[in-house]
């Protein structure tokens, strides 16, 4: 869905969207719609030999009677009452047998463009770059992805119908005029009467879609903050405070939905009243003034009814899509956005190794350009080795592993990996080799099983409980009633803060990786079992190089080397020569 595609011309983007969506399928949707209009008209016509036969008339009087008599003529069927009748009833069967082959098609179809809009959002939320999700409150991505893309179904819906009710309006439009061109054109007359009757109710459905759409994204950030944050309100008792703060919300959204619920009904009045005014003086024109014959008369009547009301209907589904508007633009946004913060990957970037190391050679980096976070920092972490990183809070900790990672590039300087820079290698491949655990983390809602392989079926069971006894987590996960198959509730409430990290980590480790990088990852845990995660960890440098950020006393018992941050530079220490991992000292 380009920009251009739902943002030119006066259509709704609902309407335009029929035509420019994914899995729309717009030329079926309409051919079918052709055949079914056409059915219909044919069998309407029918009616004016059946009302002459019925009074007592020869069939074929007017030219629309004549045509009809030859065609039955030329397929061998005598122009009875009972074979009019007949064909008449058929082709209306056929009709609404294929109105409701159109009705499944246009329900698939909905189905279909929803899904693949939520499968592209979902892919371009996954390639944007990490700090496309700083920026903004991740309300807004489920906001758009649950809410907006429902609507969009909706508007798709009611672009739908609008196509439908107009193809329907110009078949009976066409009818009416071989029946009489005068009762045609008088037609037309109303419906446009209508239209221009009704023209301010557009603008304020616009209006009015605009206005849900910005509730309901407030909204929907403003709760999903709020849940996060439902262990301290309710700690605090604040449960008052909020429900007043977000109650000011909800007034909006009310007011903005009974804009829209009055706009509908009074549309409805309105379009009754003119339409029962407009068609009484025009059927008083056409039997007093014109002297239409009776059977034309009612057979001008039923078309005529059908075309106005078509274009009636047209009307209200227009409404309908330009209230909808806003959502498929909000899509388009965020879309747009997403797409522009795609993350530049390296086109057949060289394929990573980590067998000597990572170097940081004269590297600088800044959110801010006035206070750079790191400042020319030179320093290196030997492959197969532990590194704790250490500093006071805020001093770009958590920075300098998004660097290692490739999450954030940095301005000045290079990372290399085993001697090869890390702008020229495969990112894809390079995260590929990595374990990680953040400070923040947040489980699924979802069984242990899924929030450890996170969505990789080629781990096994047996390999997820190597990794959570190197955790330390296997023993109490097996005491759990359904073990691995455990729901561990929104965000992993259910599990203590020392078991969600525990689970991190063997997620982190479940991958085999070659570098296991750790965000604070044992700061919940008693010391007792911290020691053995870490000794656990400790064995691992065989085969693995594992970088850490903490304050412990016990990462700095098995470490290698530690990195201490301030002030935008590091401070090295490594152990001894002579000392072994986990004792001796360390030197500057």
């Amino acid at each position: 869905m380009s920009s251009t595609a739902l943002s030119a011309a006066r259509l709704p983007a609902a309407i335009r969207g029929i035509f420019t969506l994914p899995g729309s399928r717009p030329l079926l949707v309409i051919a079918c719609l052709l055949v079914a209009s056409a059915l219909e008209g044919i069998g309407i016509a029918t009616l004016l030999p059946v009302l002459a036969m019925a009074a007592g008339q020869e069939p074929g009087g007017s030219g629309l009677q004549a045509f009809l008599v030859r065609a039955l003529g030329a397929v061998g069927l005598p122009p009875t009452l009972g074979v009019l009748t007949a064909v008449m009833t058929l082709l209306l069967t056929a009709k609404a047998a294929m109105m409701v082959l159109v009705q499944r098609i246009v329900a698939f179809r909905a189905a279909a463009v929803t899904a693949a809009l939520r499968r592209r959002l979902v892919a371009r939320i996954l390639a944007a770059r990490w700090t496309c999700f700083v920026s903004q409150p991740i309300g807004r991505f489920t906001n758009v992805l649950v809410n907006e893309i429902t609507r969009v179904s909706r508007g798709y819906l009611a672009a739908a119908d609008c196509i439908a009710f107009a193809i329907q309006g110009l078949a009976y439009f066409a009818l009416s005029f071989l029946v009489s061109w005068k009762i045609a054109l008088f037609g037309v007359a109303v419906s446009a009467a209508i239209a221009v009757l009704l023209r301010a109710f557009i603008d304020r459905a616009r209006t009015s879609g605009k206005r849900q759409t910005r509730h309901a994204e407030a909204m929907g950030v403003v709760f999903n903050e709020t849940v996060a944050n439902m262990k301290p309100i309710k700690a605090m008792g604040r449960e008052e405070h909020f429900l007043a703060f977000i109650d000011d919300r909800i007034r909006r959204m009310k007011r903005a939905l009974r804009r829209q619920a009055s706009d509908a009904q009074a549309l409805t009045y309105i379009q009754e009243g003119a339409l029962v005014l407009l068609l009484a003086g025009g059927f008083y024109v056409a039997h007093v003034l014109w002297r239409i014959p009776v059977a034309e008369l009612i057979v001008s009547a039923i078309v005529l009814r059908r075309t106005v009301a078509s274009f009636t209907k047209v009307q209200k589904a227009y409404v309908r899509a330009v209230q909808l508007e806003p959502s498929f633009l909000a899509v388009e946004r965020l879309l747009e956005e997403t797409g522009r913060e795609a993350e530049v990957l390296p086109a057949g970037g060289r394929r990573p190794t980590l067998d000597r190391g990572i170097r940081f050679r004269s590297v600088t980096f800044a959110y801010d350009a006035e206070r750079p976070i790191l400042r020319d920092v030179d320093l290196e972490i030997p492959a197969r080795s532990v590194t704790v990183l250490a500093g006071p809070s805020g001093t770009g900790k958590t920075t300098f592993l998004d660097l290692v990672l490739g999450l954030i590039a940095p301005e000045r300087g290079a990372i290399l990996v085993d001697g090869v820079p890390l702008a020229e290698i495969d990112l894809r491949a390079w995260r590929r080799m990595v374990g990680y655990a953040p400070q923040d983390l947040t489980l699924l809602h979802a069984s242990l099983r899924d929030n450890i392989r996170l969505g990789d079926p080629s781990i096994d069971d047996a390999t997820i409980e190597e990794a959570l006894e190197i955790a330390e987590a296997l023993e109490f996960v097996r005491r759990l009633p359904r073990g691995l198959d455990t729901t561990v509730g929104a965000r992993g409430m259910r599990l203590s803060g020392g078991q969600r990290q525990r689970i991190a980590l063997a997620r982190a480790l479940v991958g085999r990786p070659a570098l296991l990088v750790l965000d604070e990852v044992t700061s919940a845990l008693d010391p007792a079992v911290e020691r053995r995660v870490c000794a656990n960890l400790r064995a691992l440098t065989g085969r693995m190089t594992i970088l850490s950020v903490t304050h412990r006393p016990a990462w700095f018992d098995i470490a290698d080397r530690i990195l201490e941050l301030e002030n935008g530079r590091f401070r090295v220490r490594t152990r001894a020569p002579a000392a072994p991992a986990g004792g001796g000292a360390f030197r500057i």
